[in-house]
């Protein structure tokens, strides 16, 4: 039967590469998040200062500001969405490699394992015949 060692090591690497890629994922979406939060912080920093000045144009100009801001936050809601959706398609993706590399482990296993017992039987079947060769010549000795 064949080998299946190189094809378990494909398999590793692929998770590998598949786990590379989440891992940036990850990443993406963490500096979005902190983009956004930064977003957050200005938007109610502008807004304590606009509410403490006493110019009254700086309540219109926030108004304006905050508004521009919102639709920014809400666009980064959006691709903060799709990243998490792609981290799970990629976490999915993990796990079915993961699952696939465990079949062919389990499979090389397996084959080992009956190789191993098909050699212990031959050995068996040859100690045998050893033992009953000798018991035979014992036995012809002692005649």
């Amino acid at each position: 039967m064949a080998d299946l060692n190189p094809l378990i090591r494909w398999r590793k690497y692929v998770i590998d590469e598949k786990q590379k890629v989440l891992s940036s994922l990850y990443r993406e979406a963490e500096n979005l998040q902190q983009k956004r939060d930064k977003m957050e912080a200005d938007l109610a920093h502008e807004k304590e200062l606009a509410s403490q000045s006493e110019v009254t144009e700086a309540t219109t100009y926030y108004g304006r500001y905050a508004e521009v801001q919102r639709k920014k936050i809400a666009q980064m809601d959006g691709a903060i969405a799709k990243i998490n959706a792609r981290i799970e398609r990629a976490q999915d993706e993990i796990r079915a490699a993961f699952a696939d590399l465990k079949k062919v482990q389990i499979t090389q296993k397996n084959r080992e394992d009956r190789e191993e017992a098909e050699q212990n039987r031959k050995e068996t079947i040859m100690l045998d015949e050893i033992g009953l060769e000798t018991f035979r010549r014992n036995d012809e000795a002692k005649e």
